[in-house]
């Protein structure tokens, strides 16, 4: 169109950069492997790829320990998820929560929460994540459970997870495209790699 290549792009994202300085936040982003060489040039570095996966009729069944997460859930699933993610996310998971009920879970060992999972509804498929858990294990019955809902799902998994993506390919899933996660000037993740399992998504981190 007649808007492209007139530097847009790169101009608004200096400015959210600049807003988010001024915050003392740290800029953070999931690229894709085009928009990476641009992100590069700019101070953006790499910490760690994920990779889409998509299948359009998974198979799942519940497993135990695992139970729907109920309102009064939250503050000890925002708990948790602040340990891996690094960050409290409180607003983000309320929303999912309330968005798509049906497929919020949390895995409980002897009342303690030790993993959660949720989603949200898209126009094609159910976006499965985030997906936090302490163990590969416990992720893996966390997603097992999710997918009993049935229906199209897309995932957005931590390439370090290779028994994930092991599974995932065992379960019938493909794998479609790949991302990497960025932060601005910082060479280290803010949030817990070994138990990040699945992002939200790439447009909610």
């Amino acid at each position: 169109s007649a808007w492209q290549r007139r530097g847009l792009a790169g101009g608004l994202m200096r400015r959210c950069i600049d807003r988010a300085q001024e915050m003392d936040l740290i800029a953070g982003l999931d690229a894709t492997e085009a928009g990476r060489k641009i992100y590069l040039p700019m101070g953006f570095r790499d910490i760690y790829p994920l990779s889409r996966w998509q299948m359009d009729a998974p198979v799942g069944h519940m497993h135990d320990g695992v139970r729907l997460m109920e309102q009064d859930d939250l503050d000890a699933v925002v708990a948790f998820d602040r340990a891996v993610a690094g960050v409290d996310r409180r607003a983000l998971l309320t929303h999912l929560q309330r968005r798509c009920p049906e497929r919020a879970f949390v895995l409980e060992d002897n009342g303690e929460l030790i993993g959660l999972v949720l989603a949200r509804d898209g126009r094609l498929a159910t976006q499965i994540g985030p997906l936090t858990a302490r163990s590969q294990e416990e992720a893996l019955a966390l997603l097992d459970s999710v997918l009993s809902q049935g229906g199209p799902a897309f995932l957005d998994a931590g390439d370090h997870q290779t028994d994930l993506a092991v599974w995932l390919g065992k379960t019938g899933f493909s794998r479609q495209r790949s991302y990497m996660r960025m932060l601005l000037e910082k060479d280290d993740p803010i949030d817990d790699p070994a138990h990040v399992f699945l992002i939200a998504g790439p447009e909610l981190g």
